[in-house]
């Protein structure tokens, strides 16, 4: 089980990072906690699922700030030390949590159901429930947020995105859950400003 003392050990990697990727990660959280709500997941669940959401980025601790804060594309060398964070994110969270379940969590959310996903390349069937959850949270809010070299997607442009890259990347049914039942929410407690094309 997922405590608060575990939460508070993890939470030392976020506070190094930068206030963006805070930021995001803080977000990310509080979609996957809305997501698992509104899947029925029982309480504690919910909180498990803000957890891993906060600190599903806790390996760029590791990732040198130059990469981190580039104003423009990275370069491929850049890339392949960014691609690792979901490795070094993994190994934090089980060195302090002792959960392989929790940390294949983190492992696997930059994994795409089509095999073309990093950092393993995980089909369909090993790609777990809570790291598909986690990654249409994390694109979601990595879209509609404003970036260093790019502004940030529209609400809609952004589902317009998920939806297209269902099958693909995404678990559809998850996808359209998170449509459906999750953005509502969000708009609806002011976390989400919807703008209009």
């Amino acid at each position: 089980m997922l405590t608060r003392a575990h939460f508070r050990r993890l939470y030392k990697y976020q506070y190094m990072l930068d206030h963006d990727t805070n930021g995001h990660c803080h977000r990310v959280g509080q979609l996957m906690r809305c997501f698992a709500r509104q899947l029925g997941f029982p309480e504690q669940d919910c909180l498990v699922a803000y957890i891993l959401g906060y600190v599903h980025d806790c390996g760029k601790y590791h990732v040198p700030d130059a990469i981190l804060r580039k104003g423009g594309p990275l370069n491929d060398a850049e890339f392949d030390v960014v691609k690792l964070h979901p490795i070094l994110g993994a190994e934090i969270v089980f060195s302090t949590t002792g959960s392989r379940e929790l940390a294949n969590v983190i492992a696997a959310h930059h994994e795409r159901l089509d095999g073309s996903g990093y950092p393993y390349g995980f089909g369909e069937r090993q790609i777990l429930p809570l790291s598909r959850m986690l990654s249409i949270c994390d694109s979601f809010e990595a879209m509609t947020a404003q970036r260093p070299y790019r502004a940030p997607m529209t609400a809609s442009v952004a589902v317009a995105e998920l939806q297209r890259c269902s099958d693909i990347q995404f678990d559809a049914m998850l996808v359209e859950l998170f449509v459906r039942r999750v953005l509502p929410v969000w708009e609806q407690d002011g976390l989400l400003e919807v703008v209009n094309d």
